[in-house]
């Protein structure tokens, strides 16, 4: 019997799953939440084989538990549920240890047959993969995005809106010049020529999964 663990932020989505995984013979579901804390209690109660969790949970992106996962209970494995695939989810879910990146529109028989790979040690994301998608977003500029620091992407994200410098200072309190010599430094490590091309960068990077932007 291979027990699982659903934790999905939708009540809808989790309650759906766990019907649908109840009527298999081979598949228990042993736990049921969309918190990422009560997954953590749970999952440290009893032995779980397969974590299937949501990309986005109760206050935690479900590649960090899954994370938490790799580095405390090793022998649970993790199906990360996404809505949408992309690059920069793929490179994320790979370094926090997840076995597969499953789309919800996939087909009940297809997430059965993914926990039954999981659970016996089958990884289904592909190095090859990996790598591509680390290019692409490398050529796009998002993976340096990431390393940014939380005021230069606060001065990013108030860029995109159409902020002024001075409008800028006021809201990361910083004067005015120091909010223009950020603004160049940004420009030459992200390599863009102007303001239009780092706000049209922050816009592909909203939603990425790789870095938030609000």
């Amino acid at each position: 019997m291979i027990n699982t663990l659903v934790c999905d932020g939708h009540t809808m989505v989790r309650e759906s799953i766990a019907w649908i995984l109840g009527h298999s013979k081979e598949i228990s579901v042993v736990g049921l939440t969309g918190d990422a804390s009560e997954a953590r209690t749970i999952l440290q109660k009893r032995p779980v084989d397969v974590a299937i969790v949501d990309t986005h949970l109760d206050g935690e992106r479900g590649t960090a538990l899954a994370s938490w996962i790799r580095g405390n209970l090793p022998d649970t494995k993790v199906l990360l549920l996404t809505p949408l695939e992309n690059d920069a989810l793929l490179v994320e879910a790979e370094k926090a240890g997840v076995s597969c990146v499953l789309p919800k529109s996939s087909p009940t028989e297809e997430l059965i047959r993914k926990i039954h790979g999981v659970a016996n040690g089958e990884k289904f994301i592909a190095a090859d993969d990996v790598r591509a998608a680390k290019s692409r977003l490398a050529s796009s500029g998002v993976l340096a995005l990431a390393t940014l620091g939380e005021t230069d992407r606060n001065i990013l994200c108030h860029i995109s809106n159409g902020l002024t410098d001075k409008e800028i200072s006021q809201r990361v309190y910083l004067s005015p010049q120091t909010v223009r010599n950020r603004v160049s430094r940004l420009l030459s490590v992200l390599g863009k020529s102007n303001r239009t091309q780092l706000a049209l960068m922050v816009s592909n990077a909203r939603g990425s999964g790789l870095m938030d932007f609000a």
